[in-house]
């Protein structure tokens, strides 16, 4: 006798389990983010990556709570903990920054850059994060002729490390690194 035989002459089984159907994991709420700004054209992150400019509708975002944060140059930043349990429309209007009263600078002179502070120039494409210990500042691809300010101590990963140009403390110290090999580097 085979394997057959055995199957059709073997006793029933004594008792048969049935399962629950396995149900299966909720995936997360998501919910559109709508951000204006007066006046517009802020960048707009969320939790550190950058979704776009003001103003802004962004895809539907994974629902919780999140780190709001708007850019304009010449206007103070705006960060903001929002909670995403809805379809958000958010409105914000900038302030200007103080401007102090200065000579007029030479015509030849650069722009003066800030003191204690790094600030990276975007002089062709690259794709950046900069980390600050756990939090991430920043996350993406800023625009060409971009400058990005950040207070030390930071990290700094470039996927194009020879078209970004770094200055700390006001002082050219060159490129990042060469062109086309991701780096990161550390800032003090």
């Amino acid at each position: 006798m085979g394997y057959g035989a055995y199957l059709w002459l073997r006793p029933a089984p004594a008792q048969v389990v049935s399962l629950p159907p396995e149900t299966p994991p909720k995936s997360p709420e998501r919910y559109p983010l709508q951000v204006e700004s007066d006046p517009p054209g802020a960048r707009v992150y969320v939790d550190g990556f950058y979704l776009g400019q003001t103003p802004l509708r962004s895809p539907p975002l994974e629902g919780g709570k999140r780190h709001l944060r708007l850019d304009l140059p010449g206007y103070a930043p705006v960060e903001e903990e929002v909670v995403l349990d809805r379809p958000l429309a958010l409105r914000y209007r900038l302030a200007p920054r103080p401007t102090e009263p200065q000579a007029a600078p030479p015509a030849q002179a650069p722009p003066a850059l800030p003191q204690g502070r790094l600030v990276l120039k975007l002089e062709g494409r690259s794709w950046l994060r900069v980390m600050q210990g756990e939090k991430r500042l920043y996350e993406g691809i800023p625009e060409v002729g971009a400058e990005l300010a950040f207070e030390p101590p930071v990290e700094v990963r470039a996927g194009n490390p020879g078209a970004v140009r770094v200055f700390l403390d006001g002082q050219d110290q060159g490129l990042l690194g060469e062109p086309g090999k991701p780096l990161t580097r550390s800032f003090p």
